[in-house]
């Protein structure tokens, strides 16, 4: 039978595997023997974890969601809160996952339409006062507050901060145009965002607008632009009247500085998580060029083994503080590389094409994430896979180390945000 989702006990004694079928089976994993099955129903189990070192809770496909004891396989007791053909408050689709908190009291179930629900995980019948909203398109920016309590999230011309770890939106932010990024400032005080128009900040305890700064139209602009964590903002424009001449120039508080130059097309691909280094690609007479610029000194280093096109016209890409690139395939592999070394290729970590990459502020840990709706963990100097997390139900389209790099938040095309814990941090 098919495995299609694990669990182990706090305490290492237990492991549980929920299977096609609707079967949840419980081994001891000291003496290395199947203790019980147990059959709760639906096509397969869905999402599988333990609330104590000796219970368990699962939920399956279209069924309820049952609290289990590990050592004789005996239900202890259903959430009949969650039964969807008795009328509950699913929708006929099922649920995708669960968790419980660590002090085994709360229990967060996810319906495969995107709602959540919270639930006295001792009472079956009592449910939490909170039910998450969330985007109507993806999620294509994010921004933590230094502090880790809150999170952005942007998606088309809204802009919901959500409380960390609750998840309780605190504001909802509309622009007029579609924003190209969002920013709280170091203190936590204000919360910025930019659009093509202007920068509008607001206050981050009351969000009452606190000013506008609109930005001046400076000239035809190419099709590429990005933006730093920072906001500041990068594009390219054809400067000359024949147009056969782009430039980069970035953009911050009245800065106008140019940071590069070619007569072919320049596409921009990415910024450092802390806006010192940008990442371009230029179509020479002899293919592609892919060039760093540091920002600040305006010194471009050349990349070897990114020209032969990797990832077609427009690739996925990112770039780390210490210079280090990474560039995606539509088949879901990686190249992973420097000015200094030649590229390796990652592989076997994403079923499809890579929609996002990312790295950490410190450049030892590298983000990616699909279309089959995945996001994995990579060491950046060796190459290894360090985790996959799944949780989202569309492509994940963008990703975002918390400062510290203890915690990586993922933004998805069904709406929806995700903060990871990472492993070992």
């Amino acid at each position: 039978r098919n495995v299609v989702t694990l669990a182990a006990s706090p305490d290492g004694r237990w492991v549980a595997a929920g299977t096609e079928g609707g079967t949840v089976v419980i081994l001891d994993a000291e003496a290395g023997v199947e203790v019980a099955e147990v059959q709760i129903g639906g096509f397969y189990v869905e999402g599988l974890e333990f609330d104590s070192n000796d219970t368990l809770v699962a939920t399956s496909w279209n069924r309820l969601v049952h609290r289990i004891d590990a050592a004789t396989g005996r239900v202890l007791h259903r959430f009949d809160g969650f039964d969807v053909e008795r009328g509950g408050w699913g929708h006929g689709q099922g649920y995708h996952r669960l968790a419980v908190s660590a002090d085994g009291s709360t229990l967060a179930v996810s319906h495969k339409e995107g709602s959540i629900h919270l639930f006295d995980a001792r009472d079956p019948h009592e449910r939490l006062p909170w039910t998450r909203t969330r985007h109507e398109e993806p999620v294509d920016w994010l921004a933590t507050s230094a502090d880790g309590s809150r999170v952005a999230t942007v998606a088309g011309n809204i802009s919901i901060v959500w409380e960390i770890p609750s998840g309780r939106p605190l504001a909802r932010i509309r622009s007029s145009n579609d924003l190209l990024g969002v920013a709280f400032d170091p203190a936590g005080r204000t919360f910025r965002t930019v659009d093509g128009e202007a920068s509008r900040t607001y206050d981050a305890e009351t969000w009452r607008e606190l000013g506008v700064e609109r930005r001046e139209p400076r000239g035809p602009t190419g099709r590429y632009r990005c933006v730093s964590h920072d906001l500041r903002i990068f594009e390219c424009r054809v400067e000359d009247p024949d147009g056969d001449r782009n430039r980069i120039r970035v953009r911050s508080q009245g800065s106008n500085a140019l940071l590069l130059q070619s007569q072919s097309d320049i596409l921009l691909l990415a910024l450092s998580p802390g806006g010192e280094r940008l990442l371009a690609r230029t179509l020479e007479e002899g293919g592609y060029r892919a060039v760093g610029v540091a920002v600040e000194t305006g010194e471009v280093t050349a990349y070897r083994g990114f020209d032969d096109g990797i990832g077609g016209g427009n690739p996925v890409a990112a770039i780390a503080s210490d210079g280090r690139v990474a560039m995606a395939d539509r088949e879901g592999s990686i190249r992973l590389g420097s000015p200094v070394e030649d590229p390796r290729t990652l592989a076997g970590g994403h079923e499809g094409p890579i929609v996002t990459l990312a790295f950490d502020r410190s450049g030892r840990l590298l983000a990616s994430g699909g279309e089959d709706r995945k996001v994995m963990l990579w060491d950046a100097t060796s190459g290894r896979s360090l985790a996959a997390f799944e949780g989202h139900l569309a492509a994940v389209h963008s990703l975002l180390f918390a400062p510290d790099s203890r915690s990586l938040v993922s933004g998805s095309a069904d709406g929806t945000a995700i903060v990871w814990a990472l492993p070992g941090r």
